[in-house]
């Protein structure tokens, strides 16, 4: 969730420091949505510590553009196209176009679309076709590539603005090159009927929202197993800087803590022990938005406590608090219009009674700062407010807010001070679950615009989606609009590689929060932007600062004229937004409105409005007015489904 000045998550749960832990919320202040935070360490004091974790590699291998789970089953090729006889053979196609056809032959960097959906070399053809009917002589598809292999209507086509510098395919691929009409060489065998294009590339005006539910609120499955381990002592820090008040050599000057972040393969010990847990603990958790890596759907949250629950006293312990945790979805239930299962992987958990190591890692400055001032009214704290921002097809990216919390704790008033915010590495370990590498401390600091944290987009570049080419665009929040910042793959952690729109160009000097080279001149709560293959155009959902429980939308026009591979996403800056749009109205909460609204890219599959479909997942919070150590744990994580059409 968002403070609307600063852009940073807080958490809305007071509490008394004590052995038993009653949680209570507040009311809003106005239109900032805040969340007066628990003021205890990261981890309570445990006899339980791991070794600090390895940095994470990312994969530098090339993905093919059918790489992300489309891939699994072979399609044939039509007899037409046998691979031995399509180089030099031209046909004749209906529109009196004459082709060459290829084979396993790519033309990198000279993509129109980052892809077009097709599920077969004929209506890949008639893409083509299509694309030159409507451009006449302002743009050109000069020929295509199809992948075979992609299936139910992946995104397997690729027209060419031009052809030069032709290359041996790193995937197999079949296509073919606009000729120079020839009376020879067209045999009947050669012509392929253009197939329609699909409804859902429409090239209406508008978009709708056709089918909207609410599925309810999610529910918790935590592992009741952990990874038992010789346990380590927290760093101690000298006591002249373990006192209240800012002191950003706790984020930037310490290493990363090992008893912190998600257990990973590589972090563990020659010969981990794995246990049952003695207590499963009972979860209460903020916020929570997400996204898919590599098929697994996960959900990270904010502030997080875990609590014993005695059902016979009926009576509740806290045992652990840490400022993020994740879970990963189980069973999609949402593809069945139910709530979501969430699931705690084992590698997550710091002893067997339910106390979280924390998805984010941090310092051992900032741990031990916490640990030394419990119970006192100030902490640091990491907290990753946006969806996940994909990097390949293994690796996605967050953009953590740095906060310095200082509470009352006589009159539980909150102070929230913005440090920054600093990059995760996020990837899922097969065994151990979702985890997270900061690979950046600090990336922007104090009263600096703190762009990523609110979130981004990825534009994929020639080598395909899922790849490590292209651009990485991030948005930053202010007052009265979104600014956007540009990096690439290879240079996300190195600030001097950051670019940033200033009304007319990409520039390398950073702008003011008041810059008004901004993507929208309003300012927003929350914001999700993703591009949407059906209609080749782009969307935006949020929720506005107005608290008034509602998602939003906004697009531009319907198959847009991209020529830019690798760039295309400038058309969020370039383009020309639609009108203002209602997506959902939601129903007031028990307590306070909804916060952290977004959208869960890629759950429904091919079906995904990411995917070349036009299905979409949001989530957001809500209070429940329950204690956060009752069974509806204070706060409800909640998701719904939408459908979009054209008309």
């Amino acid at each position: 969730m968002k403070h609307h000045r600063s852009g940073y998550s807080v958490l809305l749960l007071l509490f008394a420091f004590a052995s038993l832990f009653t949680l209570s919320t507040t009311s809003p202040h106005g239109s900032h949505h805040v969340h007066a935070a628990h003021n205890r360490e990261e981890n309570p004091t445990s006899t339980t510590q791991y070794p600090t974790p390895a940095k994470a590699q990312v994969s530098l291998n090339p993905v093919s553009p059918c790489f992300n789970g489309h891939c699994a089953t072979d399609t044939p090729l039509p007899e037409i196209l046998p691979c031995y006889a399509a180089n030099g053979t031209t046909f004749n196609e209906e529109s009196s176009t004459n082709y060459t056809l290829i084979c396993d032959i790519d033309f990198p960097g000279q993509n129109i679309y980052p892809f077009v959906l097709a599920g077969s070399f004929d209506d890949c053809l008639a893409q083509c076709e299509k694309y030159n009917a409507e451009n006449n002589s302002a743009s050109h598809c000069a020929g295509f590539v199809f992948a075979p292999e992609c299936v139910n209507d992946s995104d397997g086509c690729y027209l060419k603005s031009s052809l030069i510098d032709p290359l041996p395919a790193t995937i197999h691929l079949v296509g073919a090159t606009v000729a120079t009409p020839t009376p020879t060489c067209t045999p009947e065998t050669a012509k392929t009927q253009p197939s329609r294009r699909s409804e859902q590339a429409s090239t209406s005006s508008d978009l709708v929202v056709k089918e909207f539910r609410v599925l309810g609120s999610s529910t918790n499955k935590p592992t009741t197993q952990y990874v038992s381990h010789v346990p380590a002592t927290p760093q101690k820090l000298a006591s002249s800087v373990l006192v209240p008040g800012i002191n950003t050599d706790l984020i930037t000057e310490y290493p990363i803590a090992g008893d912190t972040g998600v257990w990973c393969g590589d972090d563990l010990p020659s010969s981990p022990n794995v246990a049952n847990m003695k207590v499963v603990p009972h979860m209460s958790r903020d916020g929570g938005k997400g996204g898919t890596i590599n098929g697994t759907h996960i959900f990270v949250f904010c502030d997080t406590a875990s609590y014993q629950i005695n059902t016979t006293s009926n009576t509740s312990l806290m045992v652990g608090f840490v400022s993020s945790s994740v879970a990963a979805d189980d069973g999609m239930k949402a593809l069945y219009g139910q709530p979501l299962d969430l699931v705690d992987h084992f590698g997550e958990w710091q002893d067997d009674v339910g106390r979280m190591r924390g998805f984010a890692p941090m310092t051992a400055g900032e741990e031990s700062f916490n640990i030394a001032l419990s119970g006192n009214g100030y902490r640091y704290a990491v907290w990753p407010e946006s969806s996940l921002i994909p990097l390949n097809a293994s690796h996605a990216l967050l953009y953590p807010s740095l906060v310095y919390d200082v509470v009352d704790m006589d009159t539980q008033a909150a102070v929230f001070n913005n440090l920054g915010n600093s990059i995760l590495l996020v990837s899922v370990d097969l065994a151990y679950g979702p985890g997270a590498t900061r690979v950046v401390k600090q990336l922007y600091q104090q009263n600096q615009t703190t762009f990523g944290t609110l979130g981004g987009v990825r534009s994929w570049g020639s080598s395909g989606t899922g790849a490590n080419d292209g651009s990485i665009y991030l948005f930053g929040q202010t007052d009265h609009g979104v600014l956007i910042a540009r990096t690439t793959p290879d240079g996300f952690s190195d600030l001097s590689s950051y670019t940033y729109w200033n009304g007319n160009s990409w520039s390398g000097d950073m702008p003011s929060p008041s810059s008004n080279a901004t993507m929208i001149d309003f300012a927003v709560q929350d914001l999700d932007v993703v591009y949407v293959p059906a209609l080749r155009s782009f969307l935006m959902i949020y929720l506005n600062t107005l608290a008034d429980n509602t998602f939003y939308y906004r697009y531009l026009p319907l198959d847009l004229n991209v020529t830019q591979s690798g760039y295309y996403v400038d058309n969020i800056v370039t383009g020309q937004w639609s009108e203002e749009k209602i997506l959902a109205n939601i129903t007031a909460p028990v307590e306070g409105y909804i916060y952290a609204g977004g959208m869960h890219a890629g759950y429904f599959g091919d079906d995904d409005i990411t995917n070349g479909g036009l299905k979409m997942l949001i989530t957001w919070t809500e209070h429940t007015g329950e204690d956060a150590a009752s069974p509806d744990s204070g706060y409800a994580h909640k998701s719904a489904y939408i459908e979009f059409g054209t008309e």
